[in-house]
Formats: C-alpha cells, structure tokens, sequence
C-alpha cells in the first residue's frame, strides 16, 4: 500500500525533501487544513522557507500576516503570525537532519521553565526570546507554538515559559529530563507530540542520560495512519540494525537510489501528507 492521502499530498522519499524542505513554495496550496495538528504541520513547514521572499505570500495564502518581522539571530530562526481565529509561533529547524547534534551541546542543564534542558536547544531560544517574548502581547486569541525537528525543540523550551500557548510538534528530539516533562506537562493543557513512523530525529539524545519527550504521543504508521499511541523507541542501534543491507537489498539500493525511512520519514511535508 502506497502512502498517499485524498487531498493528493503523497509520500515525497526524494533527498530534496528531506534537506530543502522550503524550496517548493507551494505552502497552504496543496490542502485547506481542517485541524490545529494540520495547520501546525503546514506552519512548521513554511519556518522553513526563504523569510525574504517565501514567507508573506505563504502566509497570505493562508489567511495571516506577520506580527513582527522574522526572529533571525545567529541560526535561530522563527516567525509570529496572527489570523482570523489564532495566531502561531514557527520555529524553523536545521536544514540538515543531523546538524544539531554536531553543532550544539547535548549536556543537560538547569532551565528556567523548570528541570534540565538540552543546553545547545537553550542557548540558541535565548537568542531570540527576548524579542520573541516582546511581540507576543501582540496578539489575539489562542497562540499555538509550533515547529519540526530542531524547531520543534525551541517551540517545547518556548511553551515552557508561556503557560496559555497550545503546543504540535513533528519530529521533535527529546529537550528536557523527567523533571522537565513534569513541569510542562503540569502547565500545558495541550501538548501533542507526532512521530512518523521510523524518524530517527526523534530517537535523539538517548534517554539513557536522562532524556524524556514530552507531550501526547501520536504515532504515523507506515501508510500515514495517525493514531494516539506511543511509537516504539529503538534507538540509534535500531537505526543502524536497519540500515544493513538483506539477501534482497545492496547496500547501493539502500543508500543510492533509495533514503532509508528513517531519513524520509523526518522530512517536513511527510507530515504535511499524513495530517492533511
């Protein structure tokens, strides 16, 4: 069974997907979002785009203007948009699936929103938090943080300081330690958390230091069902037991001419497909 939904966003397994995720500009044309999760998907999608260039028109189509002009700052990047019924704060993540764990510190340390956080995901929401935090009184209606990968990340950190906020991430890493988790999940009403099927990103960094996800786990399985259940977390060494080439599969079939799922399954619009 091919993964392909009745709005006609299907499965994109291609590298471009994967590791330029704003370069189709074609944001809030494909499918009318009819839920808070698809719109956050879709959101999520467009921090990704050129902010120069890509992000009014996006947003137009969509219905919604920019509150302040994008947060940019040192690779930090976000945007704060309002529309008729929310507004919404989108951090963008990292172009490539694994820069964030080479170019930031895993060490967890204290965090202001309570517990311990992922000091690299800290340092870098500093960055922007203190014009973030400014232009948020000017808004109306409910605020949903959002954001996909290292986005996903920031928008947790963010919604641990801002108690009101909804929270949808896609692909996210884990940020904070138990304590962490508490805390935010003492203060959030809604914090859901979807995982697609084998995404690597959300395997990382290892819950044997301490590190815990948080939010309500929805699970895309491998055709693009969404259901409310906790994936089945295995890891890096899980990764890498599928990775190996079978008596059916070279290893050029399974990294040349096709991505393993656990790469595709990270990229931005695959999420887009499964919640539209």
């Amino acid at each position: 069974m091919t993964r392909k939904q009745a709005t006609g966003i299907a499965y994109d397994s291609s590298l471009e997907a994967l590791t330029e995720p704003g370069n189709n500009g074609n944001f809030f044309q494909l499918h009318q979002p009819e839920s808070a999760a698809a719109w956050c998907a879709e959101f999520s999608r467009l921090a990704y785009a050129d902010f120069s260039t890509m992000l009014r028109p996006g947003l137009a189509t969509a219905g919604f203007e920019l509150v302040a002009e994008p947060f940019d700052i040192e690779g930090t990047q976000a945007f704060l948009a309002q529309g008729p019924d929310f507004a919404v704060l989108s951090f963008r993540g990292s172009d490539d699936v694994a820069a964030w764990q080479t170019n930031l510190d895993v060490i967890p340390a204290p965090w202001r929103g309570g517990g311990k956080t992922h000091r690299g995901f800290a340092e870098a929401l500093d960055l922007v938090w203190e014009d973030v935090d400014g232009a948020l009184a000017r808004i109306s209606g409910p605020l949903l943080f959002t954001g996909h990968s290292q986005g996903a990340a920031l928008a947790t950190l963010a919604a641990s300081l801002v108690p009101e906020a909804a929270l949808y991430t896609y692909g996210s890493p884990r940020v904070g330690n138990g304590a962490f988790r508490a805390k935010l999940a003492d203060r959030h009403r809604v914090a859901k958390r979807y995982v697609n099927h084998r995404d690597i990103v959300c395997r990382v960094p290892p819950a044997s230091i301490g590190y815990r996800h948080v939010g309500m786990p929805y699970l895309i399985d491998r055709v693009g069902k969404v259901t409310q259940r906790r994936p089945n977390d295995r890891g890096l060494h899980g990764f890498l037991a599928s990775a190996l080439p079978t008596n059916r599969q070279s290893l050029a079939q399974r990294f040349g001419q096709t991505l393993p799922r656990e790469l595709t399954d990270h990229a931005p619009i695959n999420y887009v497909s499964a919640l539209s």
